[in-house]
């Protein structure tokens, strides 16, 4: 049995996402499980339902990307 790699995006570009998210959705034993145009929401949701992978834009405007991975945590 394969297991399925959980996959998050966040970025606050919608064609960096998109493009993303096609080429992901390619691959075989991988499931995007969220999809964020902004770090707020993406802590939002991931407090609860952390992801595998989190492919991630450092830099957006307000909260940055080193904002979501310190409020994570490990």
């Amino acid at each position: 049995m394969t297991e399925t790699m959980r996959i998050a995006i966040v970025d606050d570009e919608a064609p960096a996402r998109e493009v993303l998210r096609l080429r992901l959705r390619q691959e075989t034993g991988v499931t995007i499980v969220g999809e964020f145009g902004d770090v707020a929401r993406a802590i939002e949701t991931m407090r609860t339902d952390i992801p595998d992978v989190i492919f991630l834009d450092v830099e957006m405007p307000g909260l940055n990307g080193f904002s979501l991975v310190e409020q994570l945590g490990d």
